[in-house]
């Protein structure tokens, strides 16, 4: 088996944004450094190893919703979520030696809806469908104005 790489990480995260923007069409090519939008919010696709999700350390996280696909080391899906309305204190601080930023999984919990899971003890059955009323409670109130 070809070990899973950060440039194999990337290949996914571009296929699962072309499988959104195909199957959802409330969703389009992002703009800028975004990878998708939607009713004016902007989102990003992250695939990231084990539980978490890890961002660049120069990155400002203002409002962001994140689509996390989480892997194992064996090269096996573990979990799908959402990160709604990120912001920078979900996150590490910022260190001189580091070059990324981990989530912190207990202060992201309010804004974390997993989708999907892996884990053995769920057997990997898809936890909830996404409707138009979990998305729409999601977004800022901002963009809820806007599409209300």
């Amino acid at each position: 088996m070809e070990p899973f790489n950060g440039h194999s990480a990337r290949d996914l995260s571009e296929k699962v944004e072309q499988a959104i923007i195909q199957h959802c069409h409330s969703f389009t090519k992002g703009t800028g450094h975004c990878d998708l939008g939607r009713m004016g919010a902007n989102w990003e696709v992250k695939v990231c190893k084990d539980s978490g999700l890890t961002i660049n350390q120069s990155k400002q996280v203002a409002g962001e919703n994140y689509i996390v696909v989480n892997y194992t080391s064996n090269i096996q899906v573990r979990n799908v979520w959402v990160l709604w309305n990120a912001s920078d204190v979900l996150f590490s601080p910022r260190k001189a030696n580091s070059n990324a930023r981990a989530l912190l999984l207990t202060a992201a919990q309010p804004h974390r809806e997993i989708l999907f899971s892996g884990d053995a003890s769920k057997q990997g059955k898809l936890l909830m469908t996404v409707t138009a009323k979990s998305a729409k409670a999601g977004l800022s109130s901002k963009t809820k104005k806007q599409t209300a």
